[in-house]
This record gives C-alpha cells, structure tokens and sequence, in this order.
C-alpha cells in the first residue's frame, strides 16, 4: 500500500474513534464543565450561579479542599511509584542474566 492509499482512506477509518471520542467523552465533559456553574435540584430547574459553586467550594469547605490535596499527592505518588517501577523492571528483563 502507498503513501496516497493511507491519505485516501484515513479519515474513512478515523471517522469512527472521533465520534466514539465525542459522544462518550467531549460532550459529557462539556456538559458537566455547563452543570458545574449551575444550582439544582432537579434537571429540569437549574439556575445560573456563574462561579459561586467554585467560590464556595474553595472558601467555605475544608473537606473540600482537604479532599483536593489529598488526591492530588495521591496521584502524584501514585504515577511516581508506577513510572519507577516500570521502568526498573524493563531494564531488570532487557539486561542479559
């Protein structure tokens, strides 16, 4: 196959993963980033509050922020200690016994 096949039918064969990507994780990404900035208590009677979600969160909730931090070093650790111990093991299995 030549370089003119492969830019033929490319977007025949990406065309499936975009919409996949952008039903299942742009548009409920895109709507919870929309109800982030809402008050409601049921789906149909939303108000508007802008950032006052954000503000309280921040200023008045030290669980949430507690919570914030604490899975923020947590992931952190997280992806130090796997990456490490990846990475000791793909030189442990390529070096010669």
């Amino acid at each position: 196959m030549n370089n003119k096949s492969i830019n033929k039918y490319f977007p025949i064969f990406i065309l499936p993963t975009l919409i996949a990507f952008s039903l299942f994780f742009l548009l409920p990404f895109v709507m919870g980033i929309g109800l982030s900035f809402t008050k409601f208590t049921t789906v149909t009677n939303a108000k508007f509050v802008g950032l006052g979600n954000y503000i309280k969160a921040f200023t008045f909730d030290n669980d949430f922020v507690h919570a914030l931090l604490f899975t923020s070093l947590f992931t952190a650790v997280s992806i130090v200690t796997v990456n490490v111990f990846a990475f000791s093991l793909a030189i442990l299995l390529t070096k010669e016994i």
